[in-house]
């Protein structure tokens, strides 16, 4: 039987694994005009106005019990300021379908967080999914003899992105069931967004250049700040609360199939044997992190 319950989560949160591979690629497109800091905090500084503007306008309440303003503030840090920077630096330097592969790990990560935590138990087919998601990675990295000459570099700031992402999936999920999501990101992605801007008038150069966008930069920015942020983030929050964090990070394969295909299409890149086979270990190490083990069926 159908669980449309869970079925409308996981719609939800594959359509914001879609879009984010389209970000994937405009970001790519878009680095070379400005700076990490900069393109990242007004990312989702404008984003953030977005989501919050629909939050005041549906009357959604945002109380924070008190002895969860740490953990909020560490998460909207985590999420919303070292992700972001981290993904952009990333794609500064490697391309859309590696970065995109590196991302698509995020379940791998998030399962080894949940079960250094005791949230959940890993398996004979968890750790399956391990081996053939690092095997992929590493297809992705060492077969394309067409990647840039600090790919290396872009791919492992990319891992340590991820692995705030993998974090903010795995430790949110209390926060999100407990408050209004959508009114918990907005707020969390004003904070997060405002203290990686001031970063950016410190390490960037948002008021001398890096603001100076081409017609088509300004173009991929608002693309990554409107649909690639705000309706991403209202898609991954609304299913979100209808999925597991396991669930949630699954549809992070729809992220690396967008990017390989829009990144051929717009920015030129090849699609190389080592992305193609990285990708088939990577869906296939998604499969098997997600099998129930004979005595747990």
């Amino acid at each position: 039987m159908i669980d449309r319950r869970a079925l409308a989560g996981m719609t939800l949160v594959c359509s914001a694994a879609s879009i984010g591979g389209l970000t994937v690629v405009m970001t790519r497109f878009v680095i070379s005009e400005t700076d990490p800091f900069t393109l990242a905090s007004v990312r989702y500084l404008l984003a953030s106005a977005c989501l919050i503007g629909l939050v005041i306008y549906q009357g959604r309440r945002f109380r924070i019990d008190p002895r969860d303003r740490i953990g909020l503030l560490v998460l909207a840090l985590t999420f919303f300021a070292a992700f972001p920077f981290f993904f952009s630096r990333a794609l500064a330097d490697t391309t859309s379908a590696r970065g995109a592969l590196i991302y698509a790990c995020m379940p791998l990560a998030t399962m080894g967080l949940a079960a250094l935590f005791r949230i959940e138990l890993i398996t004979s087919w968890k750790f399956a999914g391990v081996v053939c998601g690092i095997a992929g990675v590493w297809c992705a990295i060492g077969l394309d003899v067409d990647a840039p000459p600090n790919a290396l570099r872009g791919d492992i700031i990319m891992a340590i992105g991820m692995a705030c992402s993998a974090a903010y999936t795995v430790f949110a999920k209390r926060y999100v069931m407990k408050y209004d999501g959508v009114a918990m990101t907005a707020w969390s992605m004003l904070l997060g967004s405002g203290a990686l801007f001031v970063l950016a008038m410190i390490f960037g150069s948002p008021f001398s250049g890096s603001l100076n966008l081409s017609i088509q930069g300004w173009g991929a920015l608002l693309f990554l700040s409107f649909p690639g942020g705000a309706l991403m983030m209202w898609c991954f929050i609304s299913g979100f609360r209808l999925v597991t964090p396991t669930q949630a990070a699954i549809a992070v394969g729809c992220n690396p199939l967008t990017a390989i295909l829009f990144a051929s299409w717009l920015v030129s890149e090849p699609i190389g044997w080592g992305s193609a086979i990285g990708f088939a270990l990577v869906m296939a190490a998604v499969f098997c992190a997600n099998r129930k083990s004979p005595n747990k069926a």
